[in-house]
């Protein structure tokens, strides 16, 4: 899987996670979006998790700031990156 079909994956889950349809870029943030606070984040996280079979790590929690970051944690994860 490449970082443009991980962004994609993302993206489908940002939007059943949050029921929201806004179009996503790399740089979207949660600021961007009325839903996406931090039990959103919570919750969005967990089902990455899933959806990817990858657990995150705190140390990358806390560095994720944008879509952009978060698809780069899991092409780490899933050796893509």
């Amino acid at each position: 899987m490449d970082e443009n079909q991980i962004f994609e994956k993302v993206e489908e889950v940002f939007h059943k996670t949050f029921a929201d349809n806004t179009p996503l870029t790399r740089d979207t943030k949660p600021g961007d979006v009325t839903a996406w606070d931090s039990m959103g984040q919570i919750r969005f996280l967990a089902n990455l998790e899933q959806t990817f079979s990858i657990k995150f790590k705190m140390k990358d929690i806390v560095t994720f700031r944008s879509i952009g970051n978060i698809v780069d944690g899991i092409a780490k994860l899933t050796g893509q990156g």
